[in-house]
């Protein structure tokens, strides 16, 4: 009887061991990846698997500082499944998320961390980062990365962790359930580029070439930054970026199946400079939209991403079709029309946000009517395709039938040599004293000279230029009768830029006395505008050179 009692006793510590409880799975592999994006974002992206699929709930803990500023967070499976995720406890220095009714064996987490709260206010930071996960299940193998901006370095980081080319990771095996580390990440000379404002406008040609303008407004609140990555499509061409004053410097790679395209501001950005620009960039005919010569009917469907990593509550789209087009049915459908412009404010609906980079975004989806052949010859052109035939056949035959008459060459009237004089001196003398009137606003701003003393010499200068002005005008047409209409044009153009780059500079030096701008950018955006005065001038000096030698 003893024997027995002692075998049943046996057999039910081998049973006991040999079933694995509920909590307790040695073959599970989790796999952790902690990026910060330019943008200021942190984003954890973890998948645990060779789970056991038994419809279990996960848990696993995030550090306090990170639930709190939490923007966005989702669960799935392998096969796409959108799982149940929740924030169940806050403790003092903890959070415990769940994730419900598991029953794959493997699954995929995404939490999105807004780090531009995080940071504070100087060029070093720290981030305290997970790299246990607290985990309610045992973890046989843990992998973890840690990667940040391009331009940012580690300043500070934990002795056995690995690091190379802006990234750090660790390896660790037989972590135990629950286990749970935290450790502090200091980071120097990273950008943190806030984007204010983005909106997208979307042009389809005749031939069915999609070009698609991305505005960006942004303020970066990190250490100074002379470049900004987008990351496009591949098959995105004819990529370029512009400010208000024109293209800037940029260069594109490939990478797989995305387009990285690096823009150069037109000056670098310190913390709290803000900036705007926007970027374009083309998909050609047949990849979104195919538009044959007889093909009537058209589908136009795009995702409505941003080439930034950016959240968004909220976003502005506009769509411009070909002439004549007739729209059958569009999703989203609330929109406006506008001189032909298509038009959508789209806004935050489900967890919140139109934009966040671990969600799909919105899918832009048109059916519409366009005839290629009858838009591209609209009725017009062929009434006067027509109408050049009958002329041409109308002129062969007078070529043939009538004499041909010498044309006499067009010759300028004569103009007298002291008007051509007078109107050049008064322009030089007008070009000096605006040039006069520059250096004294500046010395007065650097306070060189009284107010007394500028508003005294301001005002002759001023009262001289209003005579040569009358001068100028009543040569005019002389010069005009003479055959220089083209010469006339180009000064008045010149003239009307030196006009608006006046208000610039007016506008400009009271933005930088009253603080609203640094003194970098004053001093890059004066230079500019200095430029495109002296270009001026010079087209202006060119054109009275042409009159003079005539």
């Amino acid at each position: 009887m003893i024997k027995v009692k002692f075998y049943l006793l046996l057999v039910v510590t081998f049973i006991s061991i040999s079933i694995p409880s509920a909590y307790s799975i040695n073959s599970i592999t989790y796999d952790r990846e902690v990026t910060l994006h330019s943008t200021g974002l942190i984003l954890l992206k973890d998948r645990i698997s060779e789970l056991d699929g038994s419809n279990r709930t996960v848990t696993l803990k995030l550090p306090r500082g990170l639930a709190e500023n939490l923007l966005d967070y989702r669960a799935e499976t392998v096969d796409g499944l959108n799982l149940n995720v929740r924030i169940v406890e806050f403790t003092e220095n903890e959070t415990m998320v769940e994730v419900m009714d598991v029953t794959s064996s493997s699954i995929t987490l995404l939490f999105l961390v807004n780090g531009s709260a995080l940071t504070g206010s100087t060029d070093t930071f720290t981030i305290y980062v997970p790299i246990y996960p607290g985990l309610n299940m045992d973890i046989a193998r843990l992998n973890f990365t840690l990667t940040i901006p391009r331009a940012a370095i580690f300043e500070d980081y934990p002795s056995d962790f690995n690091i190379s080319a802006g990234r750090l990771w660790l390896i660790r095996e037989n972590l135990e359930k629950n286990a749970f580390r935290v450790e502090p990440v200091s980071i120097a000379e990273s950008p943190l580029i806030d984007v204010k404002e983005f909106s997208k406008t979307i042009t389809v040609s005749e031939h069915g070439d999609v070009i698609v303008e991305e505005f960006y407004r942004i303020v970066n609140l990190g250490s100074s930054a002379s470049q900004i990555i987008f990351t496009l499509p591949a098959n995105a061409c004819e990529v370029y970026a512009k400010d208000e004053f024109g293209r800037l410097q940029s260069s594109t790679k490939t990478e797989g199946n995305t387009l990285t395209l690096t823009v150069k501001p037109r000056y670098e950005l310190r913390r709290g400079d803000r900036y705007s620009l926007i970027i374009t960039y083309k998909f050609p005919a047949g990849l979104i939209v195919e538009h044959h010569l007889f093909k009537y009917s058209h589908k136009l469907s795009m995702e409505l991403g941003s080439a930034l990593p950016i959240v968004a509550e909220y976003l502005r789209v506009n769509l411009k079709l070909p002439s004549y087009s007739t729209i059958v049915d569009v999703k989203p459908e609330n929109y406006t029309e506008n001189d032909g412009i298509l038009s959508w404010t789209l806004e935050s609906s489900g967890h919140g946000l139109v934009l966040s980079p671990i969600r799909q975004p919105p899918i832009l989806t048109l059916n519409y009517n366009y005839n290629v052949l009858w838009s591209s010859f609209k009725p017009i052109l062929w009434t006067l395709c027509g109408l050049v035939t009958v002329v041409i056949g109308y002129y062969v035959y007078r070529a043939r039938v009538v004499k041909t008459v010498e044309v006499i060459p067009k010759v300028r009237a004569p103009v007298a040599t002291k008007e051509i004089s007078e109107f050049a001196s008064a322009y030089e003398e007008k070009l000096n004293l605006r040039r006069e009137m520059r250096e004294l606003e500046s010395n007065y701003l650097a306070g060189n000279i009284s107010k007394a003393e500028f508003s005294a010499r301001s005002m002759k200068i001023k009262n001289r230029i209003a005579e040569l002005d009358k001068v100028i005008e009543n040569l005019k047409p002389t010069i005009r009768l003479a055959g220089f209409l083209d010469e006339l044009t180009s000064i008045e153009e010149a003239e009307a830029d030196l006009s608006i780059c006046d208000v610039g500079l007016g506008e400009l030096r009271s933005r930088y006395r009253s603080g609203k701008i640094s003194k970098h950018v004053y001093e890059r955006l004066l230079n500019e505008y200095n430029k495109r005065i002296r270009t001026n001038e010079s087209k202006i000096r060119r054109a009275l050179e042409a009159i003079s030698s005539s």
